[in-house]
């Protein structure tokens, strides 16, 4: 018994998907990796894409809130200061 760890799919997990790509034998069920691996590198470089677009959304996203959080800083602090000037003048 070797201590190399073996990566695989189950043919059956693949035959919901990809029908096409199992071949039956005798013994059960085959994969075709031949075929399976380059459709599973596109699906790859599709999902790095997306993730790749959320993170540029995400981003974005985040600046937005940073600039409507210090504009709500400051019309607080414009507000405070009115009231303050407004207060003052009540008192009189």
């Amino acid at each position: 018994m070797s201590d190399r760890i073996e990566y695989g799919v189950l043919a059956d997990e693949v035959l919901k998907i990809l029908p096409d790509l199992i071949d039956t034998v005798k013994d059960g069920m085959c994969l075709d990796y031949t075929e399976f691996v380059p459709l599973m590198i596109k699906a790859f470089n599709e999902q790095r894409e997306q993730l790749d677009a959320a993170k540029k959304q995400l981003e974005k996203q985040q600046a937005v809130i940073h600039e409507l959080s210090k504009s709500y800083e400051d019309l607080a602090k414009r507000v405070k200061k009115l009231e303050k000037h407004k207060g003052g003048k009540n008192e009189r």
